[in-house]
């Protein structure tokens, strides 16, 4: 290691709460600053992106000031330091890291700098007593959450349901403890959106896209494999809105955690489910069919077709989506089942399910008890002012 560098998670040991956090939010300013400048120049970020151990290179220099190989930009987005920091400080505190997440990517280094700025004024270096953070939990720094799929199939389990997850070696399940709108009135229905990703790209932004009450015919392109060939679709069925995890979290998960003897790091609320089809030519050698045949019995093909179908199947009475939520096919038009198991030589079909949780990291769990201790504090303080004391603290909205 040259000398003068100090590995990132250093810089928080030994610290006090204020101190860690005065920290964070410093680095988020050095990052953005720099991934702001780049932006500015020219240089494209991907805004729909999947963290999975973002800046490994990420050091600290003498100052205390964050450094970052520019190699490690080339595929990052704004989000990509809070993620790099919440997957080292689980690791550093012995909590079971969720691997991959999913994250607010905004930009936040000005609510960062406000933060910062309020906290500084009110504290002086010492641990504040009380604090107005309205403003700041209005904000996108707030949601602090990530989003991570479990590693099993999560059976029963409803959207807005809260618990944990029990592990048992390489197992997991998922433990309900409740549902979130038993504590919060529902803000809306489940929203539903359509991502897409084209051949050796990541995913594009996602779209509005309302499930269908009838079949839906999804074509792939198996002759064309340009970078503009869509390989995969994924349907997403999630929270209506940020008011359900900003309500979640800042108002309820650490009673929860409270309630059941937990750590607020280790409760979770099930948020999404992805459902995606996919065809990949993994095998460009294999001749294309000039009129591929397929088997109704065995759903095998002769030949590689120019074109595949998917065909998304209505929901179920139940609201739920059919498993499986679709099948393939070499026709375009819908087809009456059953419909057995689609191979095309030399490609590479999907049809699966994917169901994820929002959680907050050991360090984001410390700042949300933090701030949340800080916002009892004045509200506590402002009733007593006033003489009013027995009315119930406001949730954060």
């Amino acid at each position: 290691m040259d000398t003068g560098v100090i590995p990132l998670i250093h810089q928080f040991h030994g610290k006090d709460i204020l101190s860690r956090l005065l920290q964070w939010l410093q680095l988020i300013v050095d990052y953005q600053s720099a991934f702001s400048y780049l932006h500015e120049v020219g240089i494209a970020f991907n805004e729909c992106h999947s963290h999975d151990r973002c800046l490994p290179s990420a050091m600290l220099n003498e100052e205390g000031r964050l450094i970052v190989d520019a190699g490690d930009l080339e595929d990052a987005n704004p989000g990509c330091f809070q993620s790099r920091l919440r997957r080292l400080y689980d690791e550093d505190a012995g909590a079971t890291s969720p691997g991959k997440d999913y994250a607010n990517d905004d930009v936040v280094m000005d609510c960062a700098i406000a933060l910062q700025r309020l906290l500084k004024s009110h504290t002086g270096g010492r641990s504040a007593d009380a604090l107005d953070l309205k403003e700041f939990l209005g904000s996108d720094l707030a949601k602090i959450w990530a989003s991570h799929p479990f590693q099993a199939r999560v059976h029963h389990a409803q959207w807005g349901d809260y618990g944990y997850i029990k592990r048992d070696g390489s197992d997991e399940s998922f433990v309900r403890l409740g549902n979130l709108y038993d504590l919060a009135k529902p803000t809306g229905k489940l929203t539903t959106f359509l991502l897409r990703r084209r051949r050796e790209h990541d995913w594009e932004p996602a779209q509005d896209y309302p499930w269908a009450e009838d079949t839906v015919c999804h074509t792939f392109d198996l002759s064309d494999q340009s970078e503009d060939t869509v390989e995969d679709i994924a349907v997403v069925r999630t929270l209506p809105d940020d008011c359900e995890y900003h309500d979640f979290f800042w108002n309820h998960a650490e009673d929860v955690a409270n309630e059941y003897g937990l750590n607020v790091h280790d409760i979770i609320l099930f948020e999404e489910v992805f459902h995606y089809a996919g065809a990949v030519v993994c095998d460009t050698g294999i001749n294309r069919a000039t009129t591929a045949q397929s088997s109704i019995s065995t759903g095998k093909v002769s030949g590689r077709p120019d074109r595949i179908y998917f065909h998304q199947l209505p929901l179920l009475a139940s609201g739920e989506a059919p498993n499986p939520w679709g099948y393939w096919s070499i026709a375009a038009d819908p087809t009456p089942g059953p419909w057995p198991p689609f191979e095309i030589p030399g490609v590479e079909l999907t049809c699966r399910v994917q169901s994820n949780y929002a959680r907050v990291s050991t360090f984001e769990a410390e700042v949300l008890v933090y701030l949340n201790q800080l916002r009892r504090n004045h509200i506590l303080n402002s009733c007593s002012t006033s003489q009013d004391v027995s009315g119930r603290f406001e949730e954060i909205k």
